[in-house]
């Protein structure tokens, strides 16, 4: 193999996954098993059309309203 075989043999993968030594130690079987929790109940599109639609209920009125008191 020459040099450049052996340069890009080192090159392979992100520089943090080359650490190697004390500061590397393999993860506990709980951390590997954790299961995350699902914290939307309502799916955030839902929360948006709902705060937009209250938005616009409340702009149209007042809308309408300085319309007809401007003229």
């Amino acid at each position: 193999m020459d040099e450049r075989g052996r340069l890009a043999d080192k090159a392979q993968g992100p520089a943090f996954m080359q650490i190697e030594g004390r500061l590397v130690r393999p993860l506990p079987p709980e951390a590997t098993t954790v299961s995350t929790r699902k914290f939307w109940l309502v799916q955030p599109w839902v929360i948006v059309t709902i705060v937009m639609a209250i938005m616009v209920a409340l702009v149209i009125p007042g809308l309408i309203l300085d319309l007809n008191r401007g003229f």
